[in-house]
């Protein structure tokens, strides 16, 4: 599967691996260390984020200007500086 996003390509594959090309062919990044086949990508213009799913139950999100993994920090970033949720008895 591939798509295309400003001007650069992103590709997943059965061999476990995310690879992000420039539109002359260029190796950019190649992420790895997933544990399944690809099975979907995605960039996410709000948050500048690709969207990788590989079979488990949530995606990994990468920086596609660095290829690093931002999952965790996202994660905590919303933690942060969410709204508390009051409950009342």
């Amino acid at each position: 599967m591939a798509i295309v996003w400003c001007f650069r390509i992103i590709t997943g594959a059965f061999d476990k691996t995310v690879k992000l090309w420039s539109t002359d062919g260029k190796l950019m990044h190649r992420l790895e260390g997933f544990l399944n086949t690809i099975t979907g990508v995605c960039y996410v213009p709000r948050n500048k984020t690709i969207w990788v799913a590989s079979g488990g139950s949530n995606a990994q999100l990468f920086d596609p200007k660095s290829g690093d993994n931002v999952s965790l920090f996202l994660l905590v970033q919303r933690l942060v500086f969410q709204k508390p949720k009051h409950f009342s008895l």
